[in-house]
Order: structure tokens, then C-alpha cells, then sequence
């Protein structure tokens, strides 16, 4: 996937088991160190509504 910084919001919903994985991943590919480059937060869900099992 192509992202412009400053312009560009991505959401991405996973298990817990593969949080660490998805960060390591984009960290190293935009790497995200670099002032401008961009954050990453993760915030806990609880509660999830409209996805199918």
C-alpha cells in the first residue's frame, strides 16, 4: 500500500498475539524513527461492532 505522509490515516484492527509483528514491520519499512516520517499508536479494543465472524 502507498502512503503519502501527512495526507494518509491507516487503521489496522489485529489480534493482540500479532501487534508486535505489524509495528516491526512498518517501523522498519517507513522507517518511522526519522522525524516527519510518521507515528504508530496502539490503542486497546474492547469492543468491536459490524464485523463478521
Amino acid at each position: 500500500m502507498e502512503i503519502e505522509p501527512e495526507k494518509e490515516i491507516v487503521i489496522i484492527l489485529s489480534e493482540k498475539k500479532d501487534v508486535a509483528t505489524i509495528i516491526s514491520s512498518i517501523s522498519e519499512k517507513l522507517d518511522i524513527e526519522e522525524p516527519g516520517k510518521g507515528i504508530i499508536f496502539v490503542r486497546e479494543v474492547s469492543k468491536v461492532y459490524g464485523l463478521a465472524k
